[in-house]
């Protein structure tokens, strides 16, 4: 009876902690957006600085709302190997995708961090501002797109890629689209293969409730990065054949360790 009674007091307590750190996270974005990111622009002219410094903002602000719900219980996270994650330069950065905080954890670890977002956040008054100068809209053309990321590659940046393009289904295979291979063959950047493990349910996965919680009341998190995957052994082979073993190595590279 007891245990029952605790269980249900630690799952309240993590949901309204939760939604509260959520809550700061749209006051901050307010912040950001009509307060701190209007000066940037207009005091930094040049195009090169605007973009470092935005990058360093968001950044900074991803990484203390990690600490933020670490430090009020909402979740644990556990990093091995983030030192290659913190000094990466000019790589393209692919992991799975179980939770929505997934791209707050890798933006909040990655310097100059570029991702490919949804264009319909181009149309949007408060946040194209900034988004347009700092991030590659996923309405581009597939030439178009490889140009874009290949520049961005070029000046030092890195990619945060996605290959299942959308959250992982708790239960369901895995499949990893290609786009990543193709990027990394057409441009000849290495790939930082990362696995991200969560307990489940999280409130935060595709199909978990946002009410949803762990028995405990804290949401475990393990982030491991991989060693880099090199294209150059991928170079001599045709482009089709490359890119589907490319592929199929990043898909075991991530996962391979996680029955070990």
């Amino acid at each position: 009876m007891w245990s029952f009674f605790l269980i249900y007091f630690k799952r309240f307590f993590h949901i309204v902690k939760k939604m509260l750190c959520f809550v700061l996270f749209g006051l901050g974005g307010i912040i950001l957006t009509f307060l701190v990111f209007p000066p940037i622009l207009l005091f930094f002219r040049n195009q090169e600085k605007q973009e470092r410094v935005l990058r360093k903002i968001i950044q900074l602000s991803f990484a203390s709302f990690t600490k933020l719900m670490v430090i009020t219980g909402v979740l644990n996270i556990h990093l091995h190997g983030v030192e290659e994650l913190r000094t990466a330069e000019s790589k393209i950065i692919c992991a799975n995708h179980p939770t929505l905080l997934d791209v707050v954890f890798l933006i909040g670890n990655v310097k100059n961090a570029n991702c490919i977002v949804k264009s319909e956040l181009w149309k949007n008054p408060f946040v194209k501002g900034v988004i347009s100068r700092i991030y590659i809209p996923n309405s581009l053309g597939s030439e178009e797109m490889l140009k874009e990321c290949g520049l961005s590659l070029e000046k030092g940046h890195n990619i945060i890629l996605f290959p299942e393009s959308s959250r992982t289904i708790k239960g369901k295979p895995v499949k990893f689209h290609r786009s990543a291979s193709h990027l990394a063959l057409a441009t000849g950047y290495d790939i930082l293969p990362v696995h991200i493990d969560v307990v489940w349910p999280s409130g935060l996965g595709k199909e978990d409730k946002l009410l949803s919680s762990p028995d405990n009341g804290i949401i475990d998190f393990v982030l491991s990065v991989r060693e880099v995957l090199t294209i150059s052994k991928y170079e001599k082979m045709e482009r089709p054949i490359a890119a589907r073993q490319l592929t199929n190595e990043l898909l075991f590279v991530i996962f391979a360790r996680e029955s070990l």
